[in-house]
């Protein structure tokens, strides 16, 4: 039997969207972009900073630019010839020349930052700060002084699963926080909730944005679409959201190959049980701290698996306790924190 759950799609997600129109132009503070947030400025909050730019900052010794910022910007702070130069750069740019799973206008628009600011920043830096082994390695084998620091989230992670509170007869809350560059990978999360469907499966979907939704999901009373929104109102309407399962499939690509482990602690935020590829580089972690649940990559297994969750209802079963990843971001902060100190303030040549 199909259980249909009419959405309300005039909500707070209204006020979201509204609200970053009006601020957009307001503040610096409200256009940045996770880059920044998470591998520099969550951790350098206290600190005693210059803004120079949306994303890029400066002290007495060192300047730091992360992925991108105005033109004028990045060429005022390329000629500091004084100062040190860390650039910091979450995805693998060069898998814009061949990776087929990415969509066109975005792999376009990674060529142009990688051909433009990105190598003139690369290239001037002292240091280039990446957030993965496999970016680690594309970046070292060019010759690049290379740091890796894991992802931090400033934002107080949530104590308990959000499953604990879900009624028996309720919908399976599913969340997928992907986008734009996530393409073959939402592709592979729509076809999973269509099977679902076709099952009669007492589950929700919540996505972000309705550029690839097929026609025949688009008004489905079971899927919920929320507006895209800029980075900083998008982490402010993630706290008002909970979900039982949140689905990250990772389809192998050399552009998926280089991600962070940045969702670990995203899902944390909302609560969600984080459901992911086996061929993503952090499925370890999940499978022996049981901080999520780890599936191949078959469209088959996700909809067995997930339609014996929304009957069943055996989380506590398969999941462990939120610890382990509190106990990663909170490593992942000092780390970026003892990081910067000792760049930020040290002499030219101590910090590397």
């Amino acid at each position: 039997m199909r259980i249909a759950t009419k959405f309300s799609r005039k909500s707070s997600d209204d006020f979201y969207y509204c609200y970053s129109v009006l601020a957009r132009n307001l503040c610096s503070s409200f256009k940045t972009i996770p880059t920044t947030d998470i591998y520099f400025l969550n951790s350098n909050r206290e600190r005693s900073l210059q803004r120079e730019g949306v994303n890029s900052f400066s002290t007495r010794d060192a300047v730091v630019v992360c992925r991108r910022d105005h033109p004028g910007v990045v060429e005022r702070l390329l000629n500091e010839k004084t100062k040190r130069l860390y650039y910091v750069i979450d995805d693998n740019l060069w898998a814009a020349d061949h990776d087929v799973s990415l969509p066109e206008i975005y792999r376009q628009r990674l060529l142009s930052l990688r051909n433009g600011q990105h190598n003139k920043l690369a290239t001037a830096a002292d240091t280039i700060v990446v957030p993965s082994p496999a970016l680690f390695e594309v970046y070292e084998q060019q010759g690049f002084q290379v740091k890796m620091l894991d992802p931090f989230w400033s934002e107080a992670l949530s104590t308990d699963w959000c499953f604990q509170d879900l009624p028996a007869d309720a919908p399976l809350r599913i969340g997928y926080l992907g986008t734009a560059s996530h393409a073959a990978d939402r592709k592979f999360v729509l076809e999973v909730f269509e099977n679902l469907l076709a099952t009669g499966a007492n589950v929700e979907l919540t996505i972000v944005g309705d550029h690839d939704v097929p026609p025949q999901l688009s008004t489905h009373p079971k899927l919920r679409i929320l507006r895209h929104l800029d980075w900083y109102f998008y982490r402010k309407r993630l706290f008002k959201h909970r979900f039982d399962v949140l689905l990250y499939p990772v389809i192998p690509s050399s552009f998926n190959d280089a991600r962070s482990a940045n969702k670990l602690a995203e899902h944390a935020v909302c609560g969600g049980v984080g459901v992911y590829s086996d061929s993503w580089a952090y499925a370890d972690f999940v499978r022996v701290n049981r901080v999520g649940l780890v599936w191949k990559n078959s469209v088959r297994t996700w909809v067995d698996n997930l339609l014996s969750l929304s009957i069943e209802r055996n989380f506590q079963d398969l999941v462990g306790s939120l610890t382990p990843v509190h106990e990663r971001n909170e490593i992942a902060g000092r780390e970026q924190k003892a990081f910067w100190s000792a760049c930020l303030e040290a002499p030219r040549d101590s910090c590397s």
